[in-house]
């Protein structure tokens, strides 16, 4: 048996598509509309029986945009891609708050809320619900 190896892994980029080596690592590129789970297995040889290690890729992510000037909203925009609701910690940004602005669960808004009903969070924390997409604003 081989022996195990670190790989570190980072955003890469969707195209071109499958496998593609460079010269600094190797940019893997799936998609597919009803996929559960995506699993990322490395063989140490082509005709190895067994993988050496079996990366599970995160059905959850979430990042933040800070905005351009002080005036303009930071936007943190939450993609839950699992079958079930997960809680996700917010960044906390000193002076401001959380609106939700979008959330493709919310079938009565048809995802994107009104302005009233963009008020700030009571917590610091946005649950996700499963295969949606949040998207927040921070505000004074």
């Amino acid at each position: 048996m081989a022996a195990w190896r670190t790989h570190s892994v980072s955003a890469g980029s969707r195209f071109p598509p499958g496998a593609n080596c460079s010269a600094s690592g190797v940019n893997f590129s799936t998609f597919s509309r009803t996929a559960r789970q995506v699993e990322l297995l490395l063989y140490e040889t082509g005709d190895s029986p067994e993988p050496i290690e079996i990366i599970s890729l995160d059905p959850l992510l979430a990042f933040t945009i800070a905005g351009l000037t002080a005036s303009e909203p930071d936007v943190h925009v939450v993609l839950n891609m699992a079958d079930a609701p997960v809680e996700v910690a917010l960044p906390v940004i000193s002076g401001k708050e959380w609106c939700p602005v979008v959330d493709t669960s919310d079938l009565g808004s048809c995802g994107i809320f009104s302005t009233e009903k963009q008020r700030a969070l009571p917590a610091r924390s946005w649950r996700a619900q499963p295969r949606s997409v949040a998207i927040l604003e921070s505000r004074v």
